[in-house]
């Protein structure tokens, strides 16, 4: 629980059962930030899969329900897909992304922003996916010191990537890039 308890003031906001950390959704400007761990113990260095569970699923489910029809972005710490558009090797996926992705989808989810990937991508929402996708990338890893800032409306969102260069020691803008969104269906 370190990470819940260095970032605790971040961890407010709406739940669906008091008894649960995960998921909550928190309001930010008119849109719904909704939250999900998906991070799970592993044996081994080289597993890094992770699993949201059926019990989480549901709470979320629920949770995506009670909300107002304001635009809705999922984080967790898992991709739905690479920056190809093919899935996650099998000993580095989200084991109930399915699942998951059919909850998110039924819950009006128009973006999912993650990590676990080091190199940042983007993909637009696509058929058979309403929701666009980001990738955060790395702001620690060597040679991979990225951010992301974004600005979302309810029909796109505009982002901005800055990677660190060592030889300014300063950040500076690689990219621009611009999402459409679909329009949630009610």
């Amino acid at each position: 629980r370190e990470f819940e308890n260095r970032f605790a003031p971040w961890q407010e906001g709406t739940r669906n059962d008091t008894g649960a950390l995960y998921p909550f959704a928190q309001r930010v400007g008119g849109w719904w930030f909704i939250a999900v761990n998906s991070s799970s113990p592993t044996r081994f260095p080289w597993d890094a899969k992770g699993r949201v569970g059926a019990g989480q699923l549901g709470r979320l489910e629920r949770l995506l329900d009670s909300l107002d029809d304001s635009p809705r972005l999922l984080v967790t710490h898992y991709p739905a897909l690479l920056k190809d558009g093919s899935p996650e090797w099998r000993s580095r996926r989200l084991l109930d992304l399915d699942q998951l992705v059919r909850v998110a989808e039924k819950g009006k989810v128009r973006a999912w922003l993650h990590g676990h990937r080091h190199n940042a991508y983007h993909l637009p929402p696509a058929p058979g996916r309403p929701f666009a996708l980001i990738c955060a990338g790395s702001v620690t890893q060597t040679r991979h010191w990225t951010y992301g800032s974004y600005v979302l409306s309810t029909d796109r969102i505009r982002g901005e990537r800055r990677r660190y260069n060592p030889g300014s020691e300063r950040f500076e803008s690689v990219e621009r890039f611009e999402i459409p969104l679909l329009q949630a269906v009610s």
